[in-house]
């Protein structure tokens, strides 16, 4: 069986989540000083609910060097950075083990293994008609804004595979283990000046070989030896929601909100995501009364000035799926009245005011939009706000190292997973 084949979410766990923990007392246990609450093991390892929790914040402000500036993540930005947060602890925890280590020739030829079936898609789409523009969105592709003169010799490891491609026609790829890239060109034509200087006129197309998301899959791989143990509920349920295990993490969830995640807004939001998930599966009218009943709780026990409004705008919708459209507009009037610097929900909740008719929020919110927009002209020009581009942060633990990109990857490879699991089962 292929590595790659194996599932992102390291289903491997589920097994060890709710399994034996060697003895060690896992409820509510902390490091040696009293200070770190301790969530779980990777074998002798501990990890940290202090350590989960500073990489959420860390990958927010990564991504916030990614998307710019006044980038504000969304309630569903925050609950996949918290799966990838967790689940980079672990993976780091497990190579911390003695002796754990991955083999560099075995990486190289995973890498080039994804890295071909990523081509064997390029090239179909190509061959169905796709433009190149159409291509370089779609694969997230790197490429010059115009086709470039290339000069023979000038980089030989290209001159094979331009000088075999016709006119009009895509050339093999040319992989760099130097760069650690691989290219590819569209040749439009080819030529010679008086001096006998050959060239083609191509547009150049690359993107990455995939190292990180293949170290990554090995990583999961290699966790199956590791004997992992989770005690926290929140944690433990989001890890087997993403390894398709849905109706364990239905269940172990509702166990941790009844007992230690009654003040855990985040939980409560969590239930409602699940239970909406459901919903896809049922047009069930009391599946839409549990989705508010749990988006409500989440906006009570909230104590975050930049993630209630989000809460309200979600409950609001799902009061106007129930056709209770006045309490809809109360939720969104509070969330606009406590709301400030994100742009995006401002410009979201104006128009749902203007759908459901308040003429009177709309104008505050497209005014609150008005005076965003010169703010954040005018903090541009200043260049009074600017991004960390450092990719290391300190924790207790020592530093962490990231990569944007690579996070972004595995967000969204966490995104298609969702997509994915089945919900038919759930009670």
């Amino acid at each position: 069986m292929r590595i790659y084949a194996i599932c992102f979410s390291m289903i491997i766990l589920v097994l060890s989540l709710s399994g034996c923990t060697n003895g060690a007392n896992l409820s509510g246990s902390s490091d040696e000083t009293g200070q770190k609450k301790i969530i779980g093991y990777v074998n002798a390892e501990s990890i940290y609910l202090v350590n989960v929790e500073t990489r959420v914040k860390f990958v927010v402000d990564k991504a916030r060097s990614k998307y710019g500036i006044f980038y504000q993540p969304s309630l569903d930005d925050l609950f996949f950075f918290r799966f990838i947060s967790i689940n980079r602890e672990i993976r780091k925890m497990g190579l911390n083990q003695p002796g754990v280590d991955i083999d560099r020739k075995e990486l190289e030829e995973f890498a080039l293994e994804l890295m071909n079936d990523k081509l064997n898609l390029i090239y179909s789409r190509f061959n169905e008609g796709a433009g190149i523009d159409e291509i370089v969105e779609e694969f997230d592709l790197e490429t010059a804004k115009a086709p470039q003169e290339i000069i023979k010799g000038k980089i030989p490891e290209w001159d094979v595979v331009l000088w075999e491609t016709e006119n009009g026609g895509i050339s093999k790829p040319s992989i760099s283990i130097r760069d650690k890239r691989v290219y590819f060109f569209k040749v439009y034509d080819k030529g010679a000046d008086d001096d006998g200087t050959e060239w083609v006129k191509a547009t150049v197309l690359y993107f990455a070989i995939p190292f990180s998301k293949a170290n990554r899959l090995i990583e999961n791989k290699m966790s199956e030896e590791w004997n992992v143990r989770i005690n926290n509920g929140f944690y433990k349920s989001l890890i087997m929601y993403f390894s398709d295990n849905v109706p364990d993490a239905c269940k172990t969830l509702e166990k941790y909100l009844k007992k230690k995640g009654k003040r855990d807004f985040f939980a409560f939001y969590f239930m409602a995501r699940i239970i909406s998930k459901e919903l896809e599966y049922s047009q069930d009218d009391a599946l839409l009364e549990d989705i508010k009943r749990n988006l409500q709780k989440s906006v009570d026990i909230c104590d975050d000035a930049g993630i209630k409004p989000l809460l309200r705008n979600e409950l609001a919708d799902v009061m106007v799926k129930s056709g209770e459209n006045d309490k809809a507009l109360e939720q969104l009037r509070l969330a606009l009245d406590k709301l400030s610097g994100n742009i995006e929900l401002t410009k979201e909740l104006a128009r749902k005011f203007e759908t459901l008719g308040d003429a009177e929020y709309t104008a505050i919110a497209k005014s609150k939009i008005d005076l965003l927009d010169e703010q954040i002209k005018s903090e541009i020009m200043s260049g009074s706000r600017h991004v960390e581009k450092s990719s290391r942060v300190k924790t207790g633990e020592g530093f962490l190292h990231e990569d944007i990109d690579e996070l972004i990857e595995e967000v969204n490879d966490a995104r298609k997973i969702e997509l994915e699991l089945d919900f038919s089962k759930l009670d």
